[in-house]
């Protein structure tokens, strides 16, 4: 009995522990991201630091694009004036960490760096080769699934890559059956077996059939690497996926709009459940870029406008809290 007892107390006691120690985080992190206050265009973190990353897709309409070397900042969590200025050689548009490496998504590849010495190692092409890419084909996000990263393609569809040995598996484009119309993929997140990806139309409407190109979710069982489902419902531009909790949210250019429930999307055959609105913009501006959420903020890149007329849109780093946010 006392035994029992002194075992329900020891596990009240690292509950309250561990929740404490993620609310202090969020805080912390809230803290250091706001203090640097530049932003670009994405904003990610780990348990030691966070990750900015910078870059344009494009400078000129010049074709074919080449690649823009850019920058992505590490700032510690847990250090004060601890700043780490990595140079990529394209632009940086994701990242995420595994084991000891930072993996850096760019418009031409992923960049492999260690995160010992904070240099780059090598770089993985993220398709098969196939001559120059088009406006659109190039990467846009990225998510793991235990060693297998999953890359949403742009017109290229999506992409997996082999963490432990660093090779391309396999690469096919998404709802080729519309043909000659176009989809491209956006975003990616992981639930369980199951990767979803957000998918906006390329061409608008086929001339001689009238229909409009997919735009919506595909669901991709990771066991198989196959297409389990397509989902048609979603509103033209969306740019990101994120996941919290079971709910999946859809976001337009940085701007979090729709919450779906992930139970719903897999009960779903043939379109995308009605989802719940996220929020209306409560500030002057709007986010840009790929935001990232934990427990209690929303982290993001807000475009502000000039407290002055005339003065120009300035990019700022913004935490938004789930009350704001409406993800509860």
């Amino acid at each position: 009995m006392i035994k029992n007892l002194l075992f329900f107390s020891f596990f009240l006691l690292s509950q309250t522990m561990s929740a404490s120690t993620n609310h202090i985080d969020a805080e912390r992190i809230r803290d250091v991201f706001l203090k640097h206050d530049k932003c670009g265009n994405f904003v990610q973190f780990d348990s030691e630091n966070i990750y900015i990353g910078y870059g344009a897709y494009r400078r000129s309409l010049a074709h074919p694009r080449r690649p823009i070397p850019s920058q992505i900042e590490v700032l510690s969590i847990h250090s004060d004036d601890n700043l780490k200025s990595l140079s990529t050689l394209d632009s940086a548009i994701d990242s995420l960490t595994y084991k000891d490496r930072l993996y850096i998504l760019t418009y031409s590849g992923l960049e492999v760096w260690d995160r010992q010495t904070w240099t780059r190692s090598f770089t993985i092409p993220t398709i098969e080769f196939g001559g120059d890419l088009l406006y659109k084909d190039h990467a846009q996000s990225m998510a793991r699934y235990k060693s297998l990263l999953v890359i949403a393609h742009g017109r290229r569809g999506v992409s997996f890559i082999d963490l432990n040995n660093h090779q391309l598996v396999k690469n096919y484009p998404l709802i080729a059956h519309q043909a000659p119309m176009e989809s491209m993929a956006t975003g990616v997140v992981i639930s369980g077996d199951k990767a979803y990806l957000s998918l906006d139309n390329f061409t608008l409407q086929d001339r001689r059939t009238g229909k409009v190109a997919f735009r919506g979710i595909a669901v991709i069982d990771l066991k198989t690497l196959q297409v389990e489902k397509e989902l048609p419902g979603l509103d033209p531009g969306a740019t990101e996926l994120m996941k919290y909790e079971d709910r999946l949210i859809v976001s337009y250019n940085g701007q979090p709009i729709w919450n779906y429930s992930i139970e719903e999307i897999n009960r779903q055959n043939r379109k995308l459940p009605r989802p719940r609105r996220v929020w209306k913009f409560p500030y002057k501006g709007h986010p840009k870029g790929k935001g990232t959420i934990n427990d209690s903020y929303f982290y993001t890149c807000f475009l502000k406008a000039p407290e002055t007329r005339g003065n120009k849109y300035q990019n700022k780093a913004s935490v938004l809290s789930h009350e704001i946010l409406s993800i509860q």
